[in-house]
Order: C-alpha cells, then sequence, then structure tokens
C-alpha cells in the first residue's frame, strides 16, 4: 500500500472518530456503529479497488510487453525461416540460405570421422574394425574457442552422491557401402616448428594443445567401403585387392606406440586458392619437401612449386590461356542465376551443364547479385564477355595467372587403381619369376648332376689315358719286338733260300 493511501485512510479514520465525538449526544449508538461500519466497509472497498486497479495496470504492461516481445520473436522466425527481412535496407540470411551454404560446405569437404580407433584388422580381406565411440574433435573445438592464451578450463570436482552414468555414444551417422579415404592423424605439435608457423600463421593452438586433441592428417592409408556398419563401430574393406598401406603387425604396433588415430574422409580434401595464398616458394619447399616426389625430375619439382609460388601474380606471355584470368570492375548491378528453376528429385549430378545448382540442399535461394564497383576475377572468356556487354571493364591489374586445381578425390582414385595394377603385375612378376627359380633350381640340379657326371668321366678319361698311355708303349714294344721277329724270319728265310740253292746245286 502507497503512502498517499494510508493518509487518506488515516485522514477518514480521524474524521470517524471526529464525527462520531461529536454525534454521540445527538445519535443513537447503534447509528453510530452502523455508521462507523460503512466507514470501514468504505474504506476496504477503496483499498480492495486501488489493489485491482494497480494489478490491472502492471498486469496490462506486461501483457503490452509480452505482446510486443511475441510480435518481435515471430518476425524474427519468419525471417530466420524465409531469409525474407520485412525491414527495408536489412538483410540477413534465412534458414534457406543457411542450408544452402551448408550444404555447398558438405559438398566441397564432405562428411570427416576423426579420433577413429582401430579394434581389429582381418588378415585375409585386410577389414579394418574401427571403433566410433570417441569419434570427433569437439575437444579440439573447445580448446581453440578458449581463445588464444588460455590455458585449458579446470574441470569442477564430480558429485560423489550423483550416480555414475556411461557417456553418451554419438551416431557416427555412416551409411553402409559408404566410399571414403582412410588417413592416418598425428598430434599437431608433433609436427616441426617450420611447418607449424605456416600452418598456424601465428596461432599457439599446437603449443596449447598439451594433450594432443588437435590432430591432421600425417599418412595416407588408402582407399576403402564401409562394409558393415554398427553402433559403435564400422567396418571398412579395402576398394582393391589391398590397402595403400601395408597393415603388418609391426607397423600396428609402431602406430599405437606414436599415439596415432585415423581419420575417414567422405570426399577427399579439396584444392583451393585460399590455403596457399601468400606462401612464399621456400615455404612451400618445406610443405612440399623433395623426399615426398621420389618419382619427379628435380625440373618437374621446381616447376611444381612455382605452380603454386606464382598462383594469382601476373601472367607472362607464355603462359597457357585456361590459365590466364581477368580482373573486372562492375560498371552497374549484374545478377547470375545460380539455381535452376525446380529442384530436380534424384539427380544424378548436383549441377547442370551451366554450373546451376540441381539439388534442394545446395539451392543458393535466389541469384547471385553484384554491385556497381564490385572487383572480381574471372576466366578469360567470361570477362571478355562481361567487357563486351558494357557490364564491366578491365581493371589495372592485367592478366593475372592462376594455378589449375588438382581433382584429388580422382587422383586418389587412380592411385588406387594404379597401386592395384602394379600389385596385379608385381603378383604376375613373383609368379613367373618362383618358375623362373623352379625351372633354375632344376637346372642347378642338373648341372649338379652333369658336373659330377663330368668330373666322373674326366677321372675315367684320365685313367683311360693312362690306360691307353700303358698300352701304347706295350704295343710299341710289341712292334719292336715284331719287327725283329720279322727281320729274323726274313734273315732266316733269306738264309733258307740260300741254303736250299747250295743243296740244288750239290745234287747236280
Amino acid at each position: 500500500m502507497g503512502t498517499v493511501a494510508i493518509v487518506i485512510f488515516s485522514l477518514i479514520f480521524i474524521l470517524l472518530l471526529v464525527a462520531g465525538y461529536l454525534s454521540y449526544k445527538a445519535w443513537p449508538i447503534p447509528h453510530i456503529l452502523l455508521l462507523a461500519g460503512v466507514t470501514i466497509m468504505t474504506c476496504v472497498v477503496m483499498f480492495l479497488a486501488a489493489a485491482a486497479v494497480k494489478t490491472q495496470v502492471r498486469w496490462r504492461g506486461e501483457f503490452e510487453d509480452l505482446t510486443q516481445r511475441l510480435n518481435e520473436t515471430t518476425r524474427k522466425l519468419q525471417q530466420t525461416r524465409t531469409g525474407i527481412s520485412q525491414e527495408p535496407g536489412v538483410t540477413e540470411e534465412g534458414i534457406p540460405q543457411v542450408l544452402g551454404h551448408l550444404g555447398r560446405v558438405l559438398v566441397d569437404r564432405g562428411r570427416v570421422w576423426r579420433n577413429l580407433s582401430l579394434r581389429s584388422v582381418e588378415a585375409q580381406t585386410q577389414t579394418l574394425v574401427m571403433d566410433t565411440t570417441g569419434w570427433g574433435d569437439q575437444a579440439c573445438i573447445t580448446l581453440g574457442a578458449a581463445g588464444e592464451g588460455s590455458p585449458d578450463q579446470p574441470v569442477p570436482p564430480a558429485d560423489p552422491q550423483a550416480p555414475a552414468t556411461a557417456p553418451a555414444v554419438v551416431p557416427h551417422g555412416i551409411s553402409e557401402n559408404v566410399v571414403g579415404y582412410l588417413f592416418l592423424e598425428g598430434p599437431v605439435a608433433s609436427l616441426d616448428k617450420a611447418r607449424l608457423d605456416i600452418l598456424m600463421q601465428g596461432s599457439d593452438l599446437a603449443q596449447r594443445d598439451t594433450k594432443g586433441m588437435c590432430r591432421l592428417p600425417a599418412q595416407y592409408v588408402g582407399e576403402f567401403r564401409a562394409s558393415a556398419v554398427a553402433d559403435g563401430s564400422v567396418s571398412l574393406t579395402p576398394t582393391g585387392k589391398q590397402p595403400m598401406l601395408a597393415l603388418n603387425d609391426a607397423d600396428l604396433s609402431q602406430i599405437t606406440e606414436r599415439h596415432m588415430t585415423w581419420v575417414f574422409y567422405e570426399t577427399s580434401p579439396l584444392d583451393g586458392y585460399e590455403p596457399f595464398e601468400g606462401v612464399s616458394a621456400e615455404q612451400l619447399r618445406l610443405l612440399f619437401p623433395r623426399n615426398a616426389f621420389p618419382s619427379l625430375t628435380d625440373p618437374a619439382y621446381d616447376q611444381l612449386i612455382e605452380e603454386y609460388a606464382r598462383d594469382r601474380t601476373p601472367a607472362r606471355p607464355t603462359d597457357l590461356p585456361e590459365r590466364t584470368y581477368l580482373e573486372v570492375k562492375f560498371l552497374d548491378a549484374y545478377t547470375v542465376d545460380v539455381d535452376v528453376d525446380e529442384s530436380v528429385a534424384g539427380a544424378e549430378t548436383n549441377f547442370d551443364a551451366t554450373g546451376r545448382a540441381q539439388v534442394a540442399h545446395l539451392r543458393h535461394g535466389g541469384p547471385v547479385s553484384f554491385e556497381k564497383g564490385d572487383i572480381a576475377l574471372f576466366d578469360n572468356a567470361t570477362a571478355q564477355q562481361l567487357i563486351q556487354g558494357g557490364k564491366a571493364e578491365a581493371t589495372s591489374r592485367g592478366p593475372v595467372y592462376v594455378r589449375a586445381l588438382r581433382d584429388y578425390d580422382q587422383q586418389l582414385h587412380n592411385l588406387q587403381l594404379a597401386f592395384d595394377h602394379l600389385r596385379d603385375h608385381m603378383s604376375v612378376v613373383n609368379r613367373d619369376t618362383e618358375a623362373i627359380n623352379a625351372t633354375l633350381t632344376k637346372a642347378e640340379a642338373q648341372i649338379a648332376a652333369r658336373t659330377r657326371e663330368k668330373v666322373e668321366l674326366n677321372q675315367d678319361m684320365a685313367q683311360f689315358a693312362t690306360e691307353l698311355e700303358r698300352l701304347t708303349k706295350y704295343r710299341q714294344q710289341l712292334e719292336t719286338h715284331w719287327n725283329g721277329l720279322r727281320k729274323e724270319l726274313s734273315r732266316l728265310f733269306q738264309e733258307n733260300n740260300r741254303l736250299h740253292e747250295q743243296v740244288k746245286l750239290q745234287a747236280l
């Protein structure tokens, strides 16, 4: 009750006492009591009426405030749902625009499952059974959101009376037969300081990450298909005959000792211009070390570094036309339709032949607009079309060299195919080598046998030569003896003939 009401009631009560005192001689006692009762009831009614008015005023004010807040919330909800603002000059993105951005990001980046751990390996099929109960990088996100120079926040002590609850398993959302790319990932802090300075760009996240919660892909394992999925696990089978990284016991033990985890990309990391913007050739050589490209010659490696270092720099006359872009300044407002007229359900591709979005989650929700004075970089053909149409003019920057983006998705797939082809070729070579080795073993056995036979024949030959020599000497002796006997027989024959002639002469 307010002060004014108290004063009023006090005055009425005083007047009541004065009136009762002045009239008690002329009025009967019942009349005085009746007057007092009426006065008191009147005060009570006035008090209740004042309280009712006050309550009504307060609730009416709250009603008007809530009505205004409801209207404001309804307007914001409508704007959030449609992206259309009722206030002129106010442009805010609604759910369709945000979903469009999210869809484009998912198409570009794809889904990523980090911090997977290996449960087992099926030796025959090289299928990896991954534990997904701890997947995600929320700890790294929380650490990064804490701000530069902010240490890890202390964890409040647990209530000893509270019942123990098992940690909730976050659904991984991997569907069966999803094909992706598997990498080994290691802590960011494991990189050398030179690379950290390039990648972190002055951030002290690596220094604050004392527990290795933030990780980066370190080694490519291969292309895999989700052959079986379950709550808390997924089985990844190589799309080829074997993964590109050998998964023997020694390698798995080394991976465990280095506290490395696994990351599964639904889409391979996309190439882009922004990550290498402002990176010098010397820094590129640190990011792309020479020993990482053993198949490239030194001139080819230098050309690779130059390709990245020259990106968005003035073009040269020797550059290819498709690598030469032109910067233009719009002379008037210009719009481009980036969506098809109606979303196509079940479209085979996300974009049509002209590059317009066909699926609903990629639609921009309206044309892309360029305002007068906006500056953009286009390929030479598009830039000339805009200039000739009077929509834009070339800036003083001149032709710009833009490197060709690499389709790592296709390159990794082709690399897996080439690896499988090489494996098949190696299998054929190994099989031929085994056959040749078996033939060589047989040939060596035959050579050894023939060698032994040759040795034995040489021994026989030596024995034969010895015997032949003896026989030759014996023959010579026999021939000498034979010649002597022939001479003796010839002498005896001649002697006999002479004696025969003498006998004949004596007989005559």
